[in-house]
């Protein structure tokens, strides 16, 4: 046990002071800073600029729709346009328009007894919140010249005008309670995406360092060394660990610094207000489920790591023979988004038990849908067994693989090594 205790100490130790860990933790940190500092930076640019709302010209409109016009953008506290008429036509509104008088104008085009066909014309391109905010003038102007030929009362004006109230709100069929409100989801939402993009990273970042340490340590001959005095078996499960710690060391650096920027920094505040988040509204039994599959996920793929380290004898093979894991942890990024917009789906549920997909897939049903009880523990228990079996069978090749040097071995030569081992 004190020889296991060393190795975690020792790879937990070595692996937080490298120039790789310190660079990506302070990158990261910074990275965080700066989106929560966005606000404040574009709030301080915006006081410097003219809010004077742009000059719109209005051809051949008649007074009651210019005077609808300007009354629909004199009454915003931050109108995008002030209207201006044009008498001379198209030409004078052209010569306006090089002049930098006006924005843009809108061209009015008679229609007999219909609402006139309007085009907006500018020397900009992709302005679609522009015609967009126009059509809703447009419409505004042309429902109260409707309004006043059908000389509604006040009342009937109000009820007419009315907003709609419509909510959304997630039918829970495993459960006779009501279901997840769309801010509810929305918290989820962002929830399980970090988690998705945070585990997709770890497995990346930190089963390539396990790999990486094993295969250096190899090639070195250290390894020889190492064995003399630990079993491979402890060796492997003090480097899992280990590297597992100082993960979960930085996971909680990212949240401490989060966490600093939303009390210190009010731009940040209002950013996650803005975005609807609410931690509030989170269940607080996903944080749990976050943890529970962040750790089968590593040790799922940690393991396998470990084992493709074992059984190659130089560094320069390392990234051929961990493609295979990498194709692995993409497919389940990919389903796992996926449900993000669907969870109920029968490819998201079926791969919500597969070894090595449930991670991210079961907790994206967790977090956006409701499955039972009964599902959820019967993943973890599937990927429990699996982890178990992966480590015996990791274990056995790591004890024989870092004992073997030259080419990478099949998987034969490697089950003939075993075998002669007695593994």
């Amino acid at each position: 046990m004190k020889a296991l205790w060393s190795i975690i100490r020792f790879t937990f130790v070595t692996r937080m002071r490298s120039k790789t860990f310190i660079a990506v933790s302070i990158i990261f940190a910074l990275a965080i800073t700066v989106l929560f500092a966005i606000p404040a930076v574009v709030s301080m640019l915006d006081n410097g600029e003219d809010h004077d709302a742009k000059t719109l010209g209005v051809v051949d409109a008649t007074p009651a729709i210019l005077e609808g016009l300007s009354r629909y953008y004199g009454s915003q506290d931050d109108p995008r346009f002030k209207i201006m008429e044009i008498t001379g036509g198209e030409q004078q509104a052209r010569e306006y328009l090089a002049n930098g008088e006006i924005a843009g104008y809108l061209q009015l085009y008679d229609q007999g007894d219909a609402f006139p066909r309007a085009v907006y014309k500018s020397r900009g391109t992709m302005e679609f919140s522009t015609l967009d905010d126009l059509q809703a003038a447009l419409s505004t102007v042309k429902q109260q010249l409707a309004i006043q030929e059908a000389q509604l009362t006040p009342e009937q004006m109000e009820k007419l005008f009315s907003p709609v109230s419509l909510t959304s709100e997630q039918v829970l069929l495993n459960s006779d309670g009501e279901g997840k409100s769309i801010e509810e989801v929305m918290m989820a939402y962002f929830l399980v995406y970090i988690m998705i993009f945070f585990l997709y990273m770890a497995v990346i970042m930190y089963g390539q360092m396990i790999a990486t340490e094993i295969t250096a340590e190899k090639s070195s001959r250290v390894m020889e060394i190492l064995i003399s005095s630990v079993s491979p078996i402890k060796q492997m499960t003090g480097k899992l660990i280990g590297i597992c710690l100082l993960g979960l060391v930085q996971l909680l650096f990212f949240v401490a610094v989060i966490a600093l920027n939303v009390t210190a920094n009010p731009g940040g505040l209002e950013m996650l207000e803005a975005l609807g988040f609410d931690l509030g509204k989170l269940e607080p039994s996903l944080f749990l489920y976050f943890l529970i599959f962040y750790l089968i996920g590593y040790f799922t793929y940690g393991t396998l790591s470990a084992a493709i380290g074992s059984m190659v004898s130089r560094t320069e093979e390392l990234n051929q023979a961990i493609t295979p894991v990498m194709v692995l942890i993409i497919i389940a990024f990919f389903i796992a988004f996926y449900g993000t917009q669907d969870p109920n789906t029968m490819l998201v549920k079926v791969t919500s038990y597969v070894p090595f997909l449930a991670p991210l897939i079961m907790f994206v049903r967790i977090g956006m849908s409701d499955p039972a009880n009964w599902e959820i523990w019967l993943s973890i228990a599937i990927q429990l067994v699996a982890i178990w079996a992966l480590s015996w069978l990791s274990a056995k090749i790591y004890r024989t693989g870092v004992l073997m040097y030259g080419k990478r071995p099949s998987l034969k030569e490697l089950w003939k090594a075993m075998k002669a081992y007695g593994i």
